[in-house]
């Protein structure tokens, strides 16, 4: 019954002009902080003929006000998230982030980026898929007026072993239930992956 589908974290618009196609008649909010993932994002629903795509340049966070920080992962195809971390990781690669920085000067670690909230965002019924590389509760949070109204139908998160926890417990105090991405077993305080879900 949703009215809308928001991909926050879109990259280059892979899930996002998949479900505009599925779903014409249903509008799709994509948002990508990095500027180059962005540029291919409009250049890919340009390509598709999308029209039922609204993209927004910015990065969802539960932040106060003004610009918000983002480092992006330069091993990590159109990655990156407002947690600063000391390593670079890529699936099981992990690179250390100051020998990087020294390895390649020319990469700029941290940028400033426009901030919304999903509170901006959603309006009115959505399926919601979030992608942002740890940030998932600062994500969660900036929406709780938008669950409180119980405005989302469904979530997919991407979570590491560091967030599943806290985003389990945050979505527990909304009435969700929160599965694994094979369905079989709920997810549960203390749970721990052997992969992204």
């Amino acid at each position: 019954n949703a009215e809308v589908c928001v991909d926050i974290g879109a990259n280059v618009g892979i899930f996002a002009i998949t479900i505009a196609q599925a779903f014409p008649a249903k509008k799709i909010i994509a948002v990508e902080p990095l500027k180059e993932n962005f540029i291919t994002l409009n250049k890919n629903i340009t390509l598709n003929s999308i029209s039922n795509i609204e993209v927004h340049n910015a990065v969802v966070s539960n932040y106060k006000s003004g610009k918000i920080k983002f480092y992006p992962n330069p091993i990590h195809d159109g990655g990156g998230s407002t947690i600063k971390r000391s390593f670079y990781r890529t699936g099981d690669v992990l690179v250390n982030a100051e020998q990087y920085q020294k390895n390649n000067t020319s990469f700029s670690p941290e940028i400033e980026i426009n901030g919304i909230k999903v509170n901006d965002v959603i309006k009115s019924k959505s399926v919601v898929k979030i992608d942002v590389e740890g940030a998932e509760v600062s994500v969660l949070e900036s929406g709780n007026n938008v669950f409180k109204q119980a405005l989302v139908d469904l979530l997919i998160i991407e979570v590491l072993d560091e967030t599943i926890d806290k985003v389990t417990n945050f979505l527990d105090g909304y009435g969700f239930d929160c599965f694994t991405q094979d369905m079989t077993a709920p997810v549960k305080i203390g749970t721990r992956l052997s992969r992204y879900v």
